[in-house]
């Protein structure tokens, strides 16, 4: 059970899953703070230090773009996970979501993953999964993400193999022809990867 409230005193969210009090800001943070909040969380030896999006050379160039903004999950003061997001011409991109091993299992992250839902709004937004495994899949399948089973031409067989891609507001984007275009612009951009 999740007990929800509110810190009279900042206005965060708090919620206590499993007995653990957890604290939402509503902050928007920077890349830069995320990165100094992850490089001294909680010490745990599956955790790797933050790497900048722009030198992850195994993301597609899109992808290593700087986030527009994180939500992010505090302990205390130590951070336990984050989700991130860019604004493309008009699709949003997500940019990575991630939890503390120490608190992994406890939907922390759902909720902040909740949170950029809202930022996207009604517009079409895109994620590429680098982890493949089911229950992480179904855990955005169940808010309405749709993976997208073919990609349109001529990306079908040259997007990356080891992604799973998916899109919320999937019609939105069939629809709207400045939200194809910024469709076609990120799986462009994926392939410059794969050249």
């Amino acid at each position: 059970m999740v007990d929800e409230n509110i810190d009279p005193l900042t206005g965060e969210k708090i919620i206590e899953p499993a007995g653990i009090l957890i604290k939402f800001p509503t902050k928007i943070y920077s890349e830069e703070e995320v990165k100094k909040l992850w490089d001294n969380a909680k010490p745990h030896p599956d955790l790797k230090p933050y790497v900048n999006r722009a030198d992850r050379g195994h993301f597609p160039p899109i992808s290593r773009q700087k986030p527009d903004g994180y939500f992010i999950a505090l302990h205390f003061d130590k951070i336990v996970a984050h989700c991130g997001w860019k604004k493309l011409d008009h699709i949003y991109l997500g940019a990575g979501s991630k939890t503390h091993p120490d608190y992994v299992g406890r939907k922390i992250n759902n909720y902040l993953r909740e949170k950029r839902r809202n930022i996207f709004g009604s517009n079409p937004a895109m994620l590429f999964l680098n982890n493949t495994e089911q229950w992480w899949l179904d855990s955005f399948l169940k808010v309405g993400w749709e993976v997208v089973d073919e990609l349109p031409e001529p990306y079908k067989d040259m997007a990356p193999p080891d992604r799973i891609y998916l899109l919320y507001n999937k019609d939105a984007v069939m629809q709207d022809d400045k939200a194809n275009k910024s469709f076609d612009k990120v799986f462009n951009d994926i392939l410059k990867v794969n050249k």
